[in-house]
């Protein structure tokens, strides 16, 4: 099984990210449990890459190799929301781990969760 260095070393080199933007964001219908349609938004954040270097996954393209500035992921969810309609659910793509420390800084986790107050579902 290959190591993580053998990993990086076959990929091409990643994307040119802006740590403040978020890469992508989109509105999708999509079905709900019930059976009913709901209205989602989606925002790709840009990110620190996730330590776990899997050969499945290819997020690591639009990813930072350092770690995600203080006040970075609510400004790129507050330019992304800007963009987008209405929705019940969110979700929020970041390319890395959402629960790494390194990623997603603890002292933005209250302004993330104000910024999404008006959501039924977020899904991270």
């Amino acid at each position: 099984m290959p190591d993580s260095k053998e990993i990086i070393d076959q990929r091409p080199p990643k994307k040119e990210v802006n740590p403040w933007r978020p890469y992508h964001w989109l509105h999708e219908v999509e079905p709900a449990k019930d059976g009913t349609i709901r209205k989602v938004n989606t925002l790709f954040l840009t990110n620190k890459e996730c330590s776990f270097k899997c050969v499945m996954c290819d997020l690591w393209k639009d990813t930072t190799d350092e770690p995600t500035p203080a006040g970075a992921i609510p400004e790129q969810i507050r330019f992304g929301l800007d963009r987008l309609p209405a929705a019940e659910m969110i979700k929020l793509y970041n390319n890395g781990n959402f629960f790494d420390k390194k990623a997603i800084p603890a002292g933005d986790l209250p302004e993330i969760a104000r910024l999404l107050d008006s959501y039924q579902n977020v899904l991270v």
